[in-house]
Order: structure tokens, then sequence, then C-alpha cells
């Protein structure tokens, strides 16, 4: 699922030059609730900041009169840096769900983001599936042995495939093969 995030669009300080367009489009609106718009507003979220502190760097070299005082190229691009590593770690997280956001650029600024979203769900792996793998062995039995006397236990999962026991699944017991 998503995690938290301050959409920049309702900051008393938002810039919209630097607030990239999502797939060519104007971003999806902050009250979605769709998986996808809110993924899309954490990363135009995270962009945004990037082209922020971006920007931020730019004007110190460009006009350093203009610049706050006591701030240091330095300290610019330490800010660019920590932006780049917060847009590392989101892309990360989302990675194994199949996210992929590919930024397009202009002049140095993201202008627009293109998402595709894979076929997995949050927190399960692509490719990951359910294997079920079924054995035969053969067993000697002694020949006094009655084979309806054995118990047998059977696990179903919820989904219907018969496999080893895990929370959520009910076990039956029967007497008959």
């Amino acid at each position: 699922m998503h995690r938290e995030h301050q959409d920049p669009r309702s900051s008393a300080h938002f810039n919209a030059y630097y607030y990239p367009a999502a797939n060519g489009q104007a971003a999806p609106s902050a009250s979605s609730r769709s998986r996808n718009d809110l993924i899309m507003l954490e990363f135009l979220a995270a962009y945004y900041q990037l082209n922020c502190e971006y920007a931020q760097l730019l004007e110190l070299r460009n006009s350093p009169a203009a610049a706050a005082p006591g701030t240091t190229e330095r300290e610019r691009l330490q800010a660019v840096e920590r932006a780049l590593v917060n847009r590392d770690r989101l892309e990360d997280y989302y990675a194994p769900c199949g996210v992929i956001v590919e930024p397009v650029v202009r002049d140095g600024f993201t202008r627009d983001l293109i998402f595709s979203f894979g076929e997995a769900q949050p927190g399960q792996r692509r490719g990951a599936e359910r294997v079920s793998i079924e054995a035969i062995l053969p067993i000697n039995l002694p020949p006094d042995f009655v084979l309806d006397k054995l118990p047998v236990h059977v696990r179903v999962s919820r989904d219907g495939i018969p496999g080893p026991g895990a929370p959520g699944e009910s076990e039956s017991d029967s007497s008959a093969l």
C-alpha cells in the first residue's frame, strides 16, 4: 500500500513551475484514493522537491548576492543529494510492485513523469506465483496393515489448493483414501 505523504500543492510556498506532470497530464487530485494515483502523488512530490532543491542550487551559482546569507554551495549540493536519496528510496520501495517511473528532463528539471504499473500487488514480487508440488512415495507396509485405520490429514488452503498448513487454512480428517 502507499505510504503517507505530504502534497506540496497545499503548501503556501508551492511553485507550480517545479511540479512535474504525470503522464503528460495534470497530477491526480490530492483527495484521490486510487492506489496508482497515490503512488503517482508520492513520486510527484519527490521530484518536485528535487526540482526545488536544484533551482536553489542554480540560484546560488548564478547570483551569489541573491542567495540566503551563510548558504554555501556545499549545503545546496547536500540538499539536492538528500532529495535524490529520497527519490531512490521511493523507487526501491515500489519496484517490487512493478512500478516504473521515467522522468522527462528538460534544462535539468524534471517536467513530466511517465508511470508504468505492473500487475503485481504491493508487497508481492514480480513473478511470485503460488506453486504446488505433488510427490508419490512408495512405502512398503506390513502384510497385516489395514489401510482404513490409517489417519490421514488433508490441509486445504483458502484458494482450494492442498498444501502445507499455514495461517487461515483449514484441516480435515479423512480415513478413506
